[in-house]
C-alpha cells in the first residue's frame, strides 16, 4: 500500500499547489510537498530528542521544554540529521517520501558546505518569517539558506 499512500499524498499536495499558484512553475518547485517533507523531518527530530531526553533523564521526568537549552538540543539534532543526508543524497526522509530533493547550482547533490550553510540558516527561528515570505514570493521557492548557497528544492526526476 505504500506506493498508493505516497501517491495520494503527493497528488493532494500537487492539487493544493495548483489551486494556490496559477503559474506552471509550482510543478518543478512544489511548495506543499516541501512543507509536508519539513513536517515529516521535524517529527523525526522531535522523536530523536525525546529518545535522548528519555535516555538521559529517565522515563518519568522526560519532557521537551522550548527553553534555550531545549531549542539548542533540537537544532543540534536537526543539523546532525539533515546535513550529512542532504550533503550526500540531497534528500532527507521527508523529502524522499514527498518526491523532492535539494540540488546544487549545477544539479546533483549540494555537497557538505552547502548542506551545512542552508541548514544552519534553516534552524534560526528568527529567520522563519523571512523564509516564509521568500517561499511564497520567489518563483523558485528558495528560502534564505537556498539563496545564500545557490541551491533549490525541486521534484525528483523520474
Amino acid at each position: 500500500l505504500e506506493p498508493i499512500v505516497l501517491g495520494v499524498r503527493r497528488e493532494l499536495a500537487d492539487t493544493i499547489d495548483a489551486a494556490i499558484f496559477r503559474n506552471r512553475e509550482w510543478r518543478q518547485y512544489p511548495l506543499v510537498r516541501r512543507l509536508w517533507a519539513g513536517l515529516i523531518d521535524l517529527a523525526i527530530v522531535f522523536m530523536v530528542a525525546i529518545l535522548i531526553l528519555t535516555a538521559v533523564s529517565g522515563l518519568d521526568t522526560t519532557e521537551i521544554v522550548l527553553d534555550p537549552e531545549g531549542l539548542l538540543l533540537l537544532a543540534i539534532i536537526a543539523l546532525a540529521y539533515r546535513v550529512p543526508i542532504e550533503a550526500r543524497s540531497g534528500q532527507t526522509i521527508g523529502k524522499t517520501l514527498m518526491g523532492i530533493s535539494v540540488y546544487g547550482p549545477h544539479g546533483g547533490v549540494p555537497g557538505w558546505w552547502r548542506a551545512a550553510v542552508r541548514n544552519l540558516v534553516g534552524v534560526l527561528v528568527l529567520i522563519w518569517p523571512i523564509d516564509a515570505v521568500l517561499l511564497l514570493r520567489n518563483r523558485r521557492r528558495q528560502r534564505l539558506g537556498d539563496l545564500l548557497t545557490r541551491t533549490s528544492v525541486r521534484r525528483v526526476a523520474h
